[in-house]
């Protein structure tokens, strides 16, 4: 005859204390189920609330996100027909402004500290040697008279030049170059690059003119 086996006694259940997952209550308690993370139904509630806001701001940001992605999507549809033009003169309009921001306020050709709107002005126009359009060396503070009236006082300039960046450096732009192969890409790289040394040199200016701490 097979013996009966003899049930062992159930183990008696782990109390497991938790806090309320209400921020504003945080009352221990034993939950009656595991997955139970609240201590009372008004807690429940507020729970309930807070995580019907947070997926309404979780798409919210989703939202956000594909609309971004859409204006971006539309804007490269939209630069693939606009002529190489428009993205030199981008580009151009950053690196300008890094070079207004660059130089004193002094005129490169006739040395005035005053102007009703500085300019940057080129010592090689572009319509001569576009290779030096986006050439640091060639751009430099202008007055609006020098640049705009007087066809950038290329004499004066010269003089100026030289006394800033030395015979040889000057020499160097009027040297021949060879033409270079200007693309959208490139341009929208000059624009950023530019972007980020004018974002650089203000920092720095800003850095450098704040009062030092006793």
């Amino acid at each position: 005859m097979i013996p009966l086996r003899t049930p062992s006694p159930a183990k008696a259940r782990k109390v497991v204390m938790r806090k309320c997952k209400n921020a504003a209550c945080r009352t221990r308690f034993v939950p009656p189920q595991p997955w139970i993370r609240h201590c009372s139904d008004d807690c429940g509630v507020v729970l309930g609330l807070m995580a019907i806001e947070k997926k309404k701001e979780a798409e919210a940001r989703q939202k956000r996100r594909a609309e971004k992605a859409q204006r971006i999507a539309d804007k490269a549809a939209l630069e693939k027909h606009k002529p190489l033009a428009y993205f030199e003169k981008i580009a151009e309009r950053h690196c300008n402004a890094y070079i207004r921001a660059r130089d004193p306020d002094v005129c490169i050709s006739c040395g005035v500290t005053h102007s009703s709107a500085w300019q940057a002005g080129h010592f090689i126009s572009v319509g001569s040697n576009s290779t030096l359009r986006y050439n640091e060396d060639n751009i430099h503070k202008q007055c609006v008279q020098c640049n705009l009236f007087k066809g950038s006082n290329a004499t004066q300039y010269r003089i100026g030049l030289v006394a800033k960046i030395g015979i040889e450096r000057v020499e160097a732009l009027e040297a021949w170059h060879s033409p270079i192969k200007v693309t959208a890409e490139f341009c929208k790289e000059i624009a950023e690059m530019y972007k980020s040394k004018l974002k650089a040199l203000l920092a720095e200016k800003s850095a450098n003119s704040s009062p030092i701490s006793a």
